[in-house]
């Protein structure tokens, strides 16, 4: 459902579907699916049907490819990569912006060191 709900429909509308399944950690059932749907007016339904049609089984396998294909091999979760490498790294910004190779930086960039040095905080 994550996989489909990512590759279907615009950020805006995805992230707080998934921060709501992820908040029920392993227990993701096809009813608690259905209640973040609703929470997030996205029509379960179509969800469901594409989850459970041939565009879910080819993303979950296009996704599965891409993770057996990791060097090194994923471990754990989140396993974050930046151009095709593996990433530790607690402050993501500081480590995307130093990889952003375009001539426009994301906003993000601007800003100050001391802010993306702060621990446990997020860019919004």
């Amino acid at each position: 459902m994550q996989t489909v709900t990512v590759w279907c429909m615009h950020r805006s509308t995805w992230w707080p579907f998934i921060v709501c399944l992820e908040a029920h950690g392993y227990k993701q059932t096809y009813d608690i699916a259905e209640k973040c749907a609703t929470e997030n007016n996205i029509t379960w339904a179509e969800v469901k049907t594409c989850a459970d049609g041939q565009m879910g089984k080819s993303l979950e396998i296009m996704y599965y490819k891409e993770t057996a294909s990791l060097d090194p091999p994923h471990t754990y979760t989140p396993w974050v990569t930046i151009n095709g490498k593996h990433v530790q790294e607690t402050n993501m910004v500081k480590k995307i912006c130093k990889a952003y190779e375009g001539t426009n930086k994301p906003e993000a960039c601007s800003h100050t060191q001391k802010r993306f040095a702060m621990a446990g905080s997020c860019y919004k």
